[in-house]
């Protein structure tokens, strides 16, 4: 079959169903790899720090490193996917993370290992900016909020498999196992997207891509993660303040040049899409962490094993990916309802038993939490993400879902960012100890409380949220 240009895309796929399902199909291959890689690593962590002599604020930066590049990057890919093809920086966007995580398998250091996750942070960018935004292309005329559901259920069953292979793998081959998994798996997607992925979707319209804008965004991100780890250093102080004046930098420039990486006026002048923005970084601001913290308590205090470790862990995902399809088809008949609120204030509810975790804390306790969280954000996720980029016009899908995406990682950004700043200070350079354990609990106790007020605050943005929509809708 010939390449087919926008328009022809656009027709080829709305007078053929069963070519968007199959190409429903090569996104959710694409997309369920990543969270596996991702979420495999968390139960990793502990062995990582032992066979690499790493201490607990070095090896808190296995994640933040892939965050970093995720904020980086995030923007400057749905601009390059409009201009230049969402297939396209799709298909480049699993090559690098294919080959990142082959060097990560290799990195003989700590150092190099981050520099290898910073890389599949820019891969995984480059990935998630296109993938909604390709499903929104190709169902154009209905279904969105099930393709999307189907789509988001993919991304959580790739979070329940990550924690139960990550714990096999590390448990039986090594934690260099975990990084080396996707690769082959990753090969055979590429070959799907190139021969079974059809069309391509860009805009010919679309402007130059702001780099400097970019790099501010870079330097901000980097000076509050390095600055939060360096607190009480004076230092800290200096990075932090530093952050602050490139995001002002950022933010004026954004407003004054013609081709901006987002343009903040017109995102908050469409208050649908911008509440579900803002609702969706508080929500995974609020759980994001949650993986990690609960590999080190279950395997450093509990003393499971990474599989035992990663079986419970599994539960949180498993319901999500059970609820989110079923969340979608809802959203795509009644626009109006109150799903996603009621979603938030599950999972709020789920992080209550989690503040007071101590030695002698049930594993049912703990399985039951993370059903709890598990089944809000399921219900949460999917309507949010149907909202959102249906208020959109679909020239804008592919910096849409950037924005969309970005929204997620600036709320792991500050979950993280709030872990470093606890470990740095209850814990700082030292090695996990048994010693460490009581400072290992308090960490864990003010993180989930911060996760349960970013969770409730969530859930009064999402009700808002709703309420506009419900406006929007008397008012047709």
């Amino acid at each position: 079959m010939p390449a087919l240009d926008d328009q022809q895309t656009r027709e080829y796929y709305e007078n053929n169903p069963a070519a968007q399902w199959l190409a429903l199909l090569v996104v959710c291959a694409g997309t369920i790899l990543t969270p596996i890689a991702l979420a495999s690593v968390y139960v990793a962590i502990p062995t990582i720090a032992s066979d690499l002599h790493a201490h607990a604020l070095l090896v808190s930066w296995v994640p933040t490193a892939f965050l970093l590049a995720n904020v980086v990057g995030m923007l400057p890919a749905g601009h390059l996917a409009d201009k230049y093809g969402r297939k396209r920086v799709y298909l480049c966007g699993h090559a690098l993370f294919a080959v990142a995580s082959i060097g990560a398998c290799a990195a003989p250091s700590i150092e190099l290992l981050l520099v290898w996750r910073v890389l599949q942070g820019l891969g995984a960018a480059m990935l998630f900016s296109c993938a909604q935004a390709i499903v929104m292309g190709v169902f154009m005329t209905g279904r969105r909020g099930t393709a999307l559901g189907v789509m988001t259920s993919s991304i959580y069953f790739g979070v329940t498999l990550g924690p139960f292979l990550g714990g096999w793998l590390t448990e039986h081959y090594g934690w260099r196992s975990v990084f080396l998994f996707p690769a082959p798996f990753s090969i055979l997607v590429i070959l799907f997207i190139i021969y079974k992925l059809k069309g391509e979707w860009l805009n010919e319209q679309a402007k130059p891509i702001d780099w400097l804008g970019s790099l501010y965004i870079g330097i901000w991100a980097s000076s509050l993660f390095l600055g939060v780890s360096l607190i009480p250093q004076l230092s800290a102080l200096a990075l932090l303040l530093g952050g602050t004046l490139f995001l002002v930098l950022f933010i004026r420039r954004q407003e004054r040049i013609d081709n901006p990486l987002i343009r903040l006026k017109a995102m908050w002048g469409n208050k649908l899409f911008s509440r579900s923005a803002l609702a969706a970084m508080l929500m995974y601001g609020g759980i994001y962490q949650l993986v990690f913290l609960l590999s080190l308590y279950l395997q450093f205090i509990k003393g499971m094993s990474p599989s035992a470790a990663g079986r419970l862990m599994v539960l949180q995902a498993l319901m999500m990916a059970f609820v989110a399809p079923i969340a979608g088809r809802f959203s795509d008949r009644r626009k109006t309802n109150k799903i996603t609120s009621v979603g938030c204030l599950i999972v709020a509810a789920g992080f209550v038993p989690l503040c007071f975790l101590d030695e002698q804390t049930s594993i049912y306790w703990i399985a039951t939490a993370m059903l709890t969280i598990g089944l809000g954000f399921g219900l949460f996720s999917t309507p949010n993400n149907n909202a959102a980029l249906s208020s959109v016009p679909e020239s804008r899908l592919g910096i849409a879902s950037a924005v969309m995406n970005l929204s997620r990682v600036l709320g792991n950004m500050v979950g993280t960012a709030a872990v470093l700043f606890l470990v740095s200070s209850l814990i700082g350079a030292a090695q996990i100890q048994p010693e460490q354990y009581g400072a290992l609990l308090k960490v864990i106790h003010y993180a989930m409380l911060l996760s349960l007020l970013l969770t409730l605050t969530g859930a009064a943005v999402s009700r808002a949220h709703w309420q506009i929509a419900a406006h929007n809708k008397n008012l047709e």
